[in-house]
């Protein structure tokens, strides 16, 4: 996974400690990360498999996978960019801005 002469194993680091922890080990039968969280981790293929069974069964074409899929990861990411506007406005309402004065000089603080 490193490129020439062993360099860039840094960039593949995160990548293959997350195949380290989800695969199961020879000798105690169970991943790493099993062991921790107390379940089996959940892989983005396992998802996308999931969706494609329950496309089948629910008799949607085939081509009409990936926009099914597309609008999921649309409402996800609209999800996602509500919530951190209602955090960051119930941050900015519990912000009060402070002033400090040492001698001449004023420091604000939010």
């Amino acid at each position: 996974m490193t490129k020439e002469n062993g360099k860039g194993w840094k960039e593949e680091l995160p990548t293959t400690l997350w195949a380290h922890r989800t695969a199961k080990s020879q000798v105690t039968g169970a991943s790493p990360f099993s062991l921790v969280y107390g379940i089996e981790a959940v892989i983005p293929i396992d998802l996308v498999r999931s969706v494609v069974k329950l496309v089948e069964i629910a008799g949607i074409p085939k081509e009409d996978t990936l926009e099914i899929m597309k609008k999921m990861r649309d409402n996800a990411a609209s999800h996602n960019h509500l919530y951190q506007a209602n955090m960051k406005a119930r941050d900015e309402v519990q912000v009060k801005e402070r002033k400090f004065q040492v001698g001449e000089l004023v420091w604000k603080a939010a």
